[in-house]
Order: structure tokens, then C-alpha cells, then sequence
């Protein structure tokens, strides 16, 4: 989401408008609608934990070199097209009931999951939260989590899941987390957040 076409740091010519989506398992991109306001410098594109983006901020310092109408004081929102069903509705999403709020790496824990498609969880993923200074998150990550085994029904719509942070520190850095399951349409649930220590 956002930056520009050129190295000029003081103003908004090429910008870039269109947000992108990379597909890991296709290894594209998804151009996806324009942004209606330029995100360059002292911008900040963060993940929110219902899976959508905000975008905001952006431009000079205030009146430096005396020019104001490059500093964009708003935000707006992007809801990525995984959140909806083809003809436009909200997609429905996996619901995360109960997942521990402190997780060491090398160690399994389970996470509930309820809902007429809670068996169908393909995939668990951590997502660092945001550390930003000048439009760069320097602890950004995204990581998979194991799953171990096959999830265990625990009553009638409720899936229990055994997952472990397999790796080091080095990856599984310390600090809160955003913990996202997704289904087998890619839609994420709403994240709940737990803390690495």
C-alpha cells in the first residue's frame, strides 16, 4: 500500500495508488482498486486484526519548504477482497472461541475454533504487530504455525486444533502478536492477540 515510482521525497508526483495482495501459493500479485490520496513519506499502511488495512498519513513535515498541500492529515481503510464472497457479501469467517495469551516457540498449545466451518482451517498464521517509524515496520513478519495432528471436535460445532511455533527467537521475536486462522476459501478470522515470551 502506497510509495511512488521515484526517488523525489518531497512531494507526490508517481505515486503509487493501487494497493497490492501476494498470493503465496501462486506467487502473484493482485492489483487491487486506487487509494484516492498518495502514501509516501511518514505514511503508515498497518494490519488491523479483523484482516483489513489502514492506510494513513503521508507527506512533508508540517509547512517544510512551504509547502502544506503535500501533508495528507487523514486516513482511509482497506477491506482486501478475501473478506467478501463473489457477489460482494461479507464472506463468512472462521471464529477463533479460545487460544492462550502467552505462546513460547518450540511448545504446542490449542486454539478453538466454532462455526459451520471450523473443521475446515487450512492454515494458522502469527503476524508480528506494527512497529512503524517513516513508513517501515523494521519487525514485520508473517509466520506459519504447525499444525500437529487432525483437529478434534470437542462438541457439535466446535473444532479443537493442536498448533506449535516450530523455529527460533530469531523468527518468533518477542511481543504481541496477531494470531489469524484461515479457511479453505482464504478467509481469515478476526485475530486474537497473544504475546510471545
Amino acid at each position: 500500500v502506497g510509495g511512488k515510482n521515484n526517488t523525489n521525497q518531497w512531494d507526490d508526483t508517481m505515486s503509487v495508488l493501487q494497493p497490492e495482495i501476494w498470493n503465496p501459493v501462486t506467487g502473484l500479485w493482485t492489483v487491487l482498486a486506487p487509494q484516492d490520496k498518495p502514501r509516501n513519506y511518514h505514511s503508515a499502511a498497518i494490519l488491523l486484526h479483523d484482516g483489513r488495512v489502514l492506510s494513513g498519513g503521508g507527506g512533508l513535515c508540517g509547512e517544510c519548504n512551504g509547502v502544506t498541500e503535500l501533508n495528507h492529515f487523514d486516513s482511509q481503510i482497506l477491506s482486501p477482497p478475501y473478506l467478501f464472497k463473489d457477489n460482494g457479501d461479507p464472506a463468512p469467517r472462521p471464529i477463533i472461541v479460545s487460544a492462550p495469551s502467552t505462546i513460547a516457540v518450540k511448545t504446542q498449545f490449542t486454539v478453538d475454533m466454532n462455526g459451520n466451518r471450523a473443521k475446515s482451517i487450512v492454515r494458522f498464521s502469527l503476524v508480528k504487530q506494527c512497529v512503524m517509524t517513516h513508513s517501515i515496520s523494521t519487525d514485520q513478519r508473517q509466520l506459519a504455525l504447525k499444525i500437529i495432528g487432525s483437529p478434534e471436535q470437542i462438541s457439535g460445532s466446535r473444532w479443537r486444533y493442536t498448533l506449535t511455533a516450530s523455529g527460533t527467537y530469531h523468527d518468533f521475536t518477542k511481543g504481541l502478536w496477531f494470531l489469524f486462522a484461515i479457511n479453505s476459501y482464504g478467509t481469515p478470522s478476526v485475530a486474537k492477540t497473544i504475546s510471545v515470551a
